[in-house]
């Protein structure tokens, strides 16, 4: 579905090492390799999409659009996807990485950038929670937003749990999704 690229950045103190292109898709399968790298060399490796990404999926026999705009967490583990499905169906799904379960409350608690937190509530799903509002005020503000969104999401025992996302692109890429729906 997505098309995403890691980029490794390797830096001596004294002088460039190189760089080395790897396809996402691999990666998810290497993350917790990653992971085990001394912290010294993770400081050096950026792994995309950190910012908005957008696909437009078209179906080889139906023409049908999929639309999707879409943020990794900071620490790789969480998204945000925005999605609009054939029939103008919006989808906004919200992960930290943990699972939630389906008796979760729905509570969710986020922050843009520096400004008051707020608390929603969403519906509940495994991994994560969601919402089909195209008006729910998560969407309008992360689009309000400037530099970033932490999120916080209340598991079924209660739990919770955290992921930062980058908000840079975020307006103009959910936009397209948005302008697919209307």
């Amino acid at each position: 579905m997505f098309k995403f690229v890691l980029i490794v950045l390797l830096f001596s103190f004294s002088s460039f090492s190189g760089a080395q292109v790897i396809n996402f898709n691999d990666l998810l399968m290497k993350k917790d390799l990653i992971m085990a790298l001394p912290e010294d060399i993770k400081d050096y490796i950026r792994i995309g999409p950190i910012n908005w990404t957008y696909e437009k999926n078209v179906d080889d026999f139906t023409d049908d659009e999929k639309h999707f705009a879409m943020v990794l967490s900071e620490d790789l583990k969480g998204f945000i996807q925005v999605v609009c499905l054939p029939e103008r169906v919006f989808k906004v799904r919200v992960s930290t990485g943990a699972f939630i379960g389906e008796s979760a409350t729905g509570h969710i608690q986020y922050r843009v950038d520096k400004k008051m937190a707020v608390k929603s509530k969403m519906l509940t799903a495994e991994t994560g929670l969601y919402f089909n509002d195209m008006g729910h005020e998560f969407i309008q503000d992360i689009m309000a937003g400037k530099k970033k969104v932490l999120v916080q999401l209340t598991d079924y025992s209660n739990r919770t749990t955290k992921s930062s996302f980058s908000l840079q692109d975020a307006r103009s890429t959910i936009k397209k999704v948005f302008d697919a729906c209307k």
